[in-house]
């Protein structure tokens, strides 16, 4: 997961994640024309798949973490073939 899956990657001036650490909500926001569907995966530190799923473009997006436990979490949002991954901490 941490290593690149596709043969692009993001800009992280096209995406913005916050607030790190998260409490509530984590926010997605998307600087792009993008128009085609993102594909959003959270990984837990041990590679478990803790969300996976297919999105239509928005400029801002939040994902409810309520259901994942305290830790380090990698985020990837995939579009095509360009791939954005960061990693995010939740803290309650």
């Amino acid at each position: 997961m941490v290593g690149r899956m596709c043969t692009n990657e993001m800009s992280a001036e096209y995406i913005q994640l916050y607030p790190n650490p998260v409490q509530n909500q984590l926010w997605l926001e998307f600087n792009s024309n993008n128009s085609s569907v993102y594909n959003l995966r959270v990984v837990d530190a041990r590679g478990q798949i803790v969300l996976d799923e297919t999105v239509l473009p928005k400029p801002r997006r939040s994902v409810d973490k309520s259901a994942f436990a305290d830790g380090l979490y990698f985020i990837s949002v995939t579009s095509g073939n360009e791939t954005f991954t960061k990693s995010f901490i939740v803290e309650k």
